[in-house]
This record gives C-alpha cells, sequence and structure tokens, in this order.
C-alpha cells in the first residue's frame, strides 16, 4: 500500500476516485429507491451501467455519466507529455525501440485506469451495503458487475488513450477538450438520434458512449424482469462492443507509435 501511493498519480486516481465515487453513490442510492430497485447489483447497474436516454438533456443525468470521465481524464492528461518533457532527450537519444516505449506507456495508462475504477466499484460497494444493499443474484449480480467494470474500463481507456495519443501532435490541453468533446458530443447525439430519428436508432452503435452503457445493449431475459428499462439498441451484443472497443484502443496505440516514431527529438 506504501508503494502504491508513492506514485503521485496513484494517490490522485485514490483521492479523487474516492471523493467521485461517494457522491454518484449517494445519488444513485436515492435513484435506486426512486426506481424501486434495492440491491446491489441494482446499485452498480443504475451508477455504471444505465443512463435513461430519454433523460440525458437534463443536467444530473448528464453530469452523472460525465463526471468520474472527465475527472479521470484530467488526472492522466499530462502523463505521456510529461514523460516526454522530463525525459525527452535521454528517449529520444537511447530509446532505441520508440515503439516499445510507447507500448510501456500505454500498459501504464491501463493500470491507471483500472485503479480508478476499482476504487469507484469498492467505493460504490461500501455505499450499498451500509445502506442495507444485498446481492439478490449471486451469479448474475457478479456477472453484471464485471460486465459493466470491463466495458467501463475500454471505454475509458480508449479516451485516455485519446488525450495521451494527442498530446504527442498538439497541446495537452486541445487534446483534453477533443477526448471530452467525443464523450459528451456522442452522448448528445444518441439522445438527438433517439428523439427525432427513431428509425435511425441502429447508428448509436457506431458511437463510442454507446459501448460502454450495458442497458443500451441487447440482453437476456434476466436482467431486463429485475431492472425494468426501457430502451436497448436490436442486436448490439456486449461482445461486440468489446471487440469494438479492444480494437479501437489497438488502433489508437498503433497510430501513436507510428506518430511517436516519426517525432523529432524535443
Amino acid at each position: 500500500m506504501r508503494k502504491l501511493l508513492e506514485n503521485e498519480i496513484n494517490k490522485k486516481i485514490i483521492i479523487y476516485g474516492s471523493i467521485t465515487a461517494l457522491l454518484l453513490g449517494l445519488y444513485n442510492v436515492y435513484l435506486t429507491n426512486l426506481y424501486g430497485i434495492n440491491s446491489l447489483e441494482g446499485l452498480f447497474f443504475v451508477e455504471y451501467g444505465f443512463v435513461d436516454i430519454k433523460m440525458i438533456k437534463y443536467v444530473m443525468p448528464f453530469l452523472k455519466w460525465v463526471l468520474p470521465q472527465m475527472t479521470l481524464m484530467w488526472i492522466l492528461k499530462e502523463f505521456v507529455a510529461g514523460e516526454l518533457d522530463k525525459n525527452g532527450v535521454y528517449i529520444f537519444t537511447r530509446t532505441n525501440r520508440r515503439g516499445k516505449w510507447v507500448i510501456g506507456k500505454t500498459y501504464d495508462l491501463f493500470k491507471f485506469v483500472i485503479l480508478f475504477y476499482f476504487i469507484m466499484f469498492l467505493i460504490t460497494y461500501i455505499i450499498g451495503t451500509v445502506v442495507g444493499y444485498k446481492m439478490l443474484y449471486i451469479y448474475k449480480g457478479i456477472e453484471l458487475i464485471l460486465t459493466m467494470f470491463i466495458l467501463t474500463v475500454l471505454l475509458n481507456y480508449e479516451y485516455i488513450l485519446i488525450i495521451n495519443i494527442l498530446s504527442l501532435k498538439i497541446d495537452v490541453l486541445y487534446s483534453f477538450l477533443i477526448a471530452l468533446f467525443v464523450d459528451i458530443f456522442s452522448l448528445l447525439l444518441s439522445s438527438f438520434i433517439y428523439e427525432y430519428f427513431k428509425m435511425k436508432i441502429y447508428l448509436l452503435k457506431l458511437l463510442p458512449v454507446s459501448h460502454g452503457i450495458l442497458a443500451w445493449h441487447s440482453m437476456n431475459s434476466m436482467y431486463n424482469n429485475l431492472y425494468m428499462f426501457e430502451f436497448s439498441i436490436k442486436n448490439f451484443s456486449i461482445i461486440d462492443s468489446i471487440s469494438y472497443l479492444i480494437l479501437s484502443c489497438f488502433i489508437i496505440v498503433i497510430y501513436g507509435i507510428y506518430v511517436f516514431q516519426h517525432k523529432d527529438i524535443i
């Protein structure tokens, strides 16, 4: 634990992740009571797997989804650029395999994203148990929570990669704003398509945000009966989303390697 806290980024992740999870956890306890979902897996579902597409245009449903992503983006936005600022001369003159360096840094980013959401999920679990929630369906509940964790980590890793790879070409602030714009725009566009072009709802499969929202997927009847949500995208599987997110991250990393190999010394 001491070694974990020696890293400044880890400290920020633990502190800000805990605060964010606490605020959202308390708000989502209120929502679960409102929806009549008084279970531990229901709390996780409302916090990490559910966005009411009809309510995105309002502040709280929008903020509930964007806040943790924006927090993590802000913490990790300068990771790669900061390493280059501190060790650029060494990296460019003594590192023979630049691609290996990029892969190493993207792997570090992946670990940071996992840590952030591990903290978030842990605090959510603590809040749920404190208010008296229990798991209704042990195996299905664990499957549900793990699925949300995987989708959430992959989606946010994609955003973090966008920021850090773009920072090899442009200013960090601009890369942060571009990634944030992708997140917010795809969320708002999904609501717009749902409201005005319902016949084109399949287009939501092309938006990054859709792949991170479990409730929008075509799932089995147990989930539908348990959580009573109305909207889902036809023929939109979880496996498809995991594959989409992994492929997107892979393409971004390959692009980052290409950019870094052709980057001049700082």
